[in-house]
């Protein structure tokens, strides 16, 4: 990814690929909420389930988030 171009959020994830992780930090500038809000969202259960539990929190699969945005909140991608 050229660090020097600037993209949009989706593009950045788009980027990724399906084995990459987001944890709570990537997917509050996802969506830009705050990080309450991230809590919330990812406490839903229509959220996808967390790929794993880390000591520094849990971590999901970047495509089965993105697929979850783009049908629970369109309106944040890009």
């Amino acid at each position: 990814m050229d660090m020097g171009s600037p993209q949009s959020g989706s593009e950045q994830l788009e980027n990724l690929g399906p084995a990459e992780f987001v944890g709570t930090a990537e997917i509050q500038k996802i969506v830009k909420v705050s990080r309450q809000r991230v809590y919330q969202l990812t406490r839903r259960n229509s959220f996808p389930e967390p790929a794993a539990v880390l000591s520094s929190g849990k971590v999901w699969v970047t495509a089965e988030v993105i697929a979850w945005i783009q049908v629970h909140r369109p309106a944040d991608l890009p």
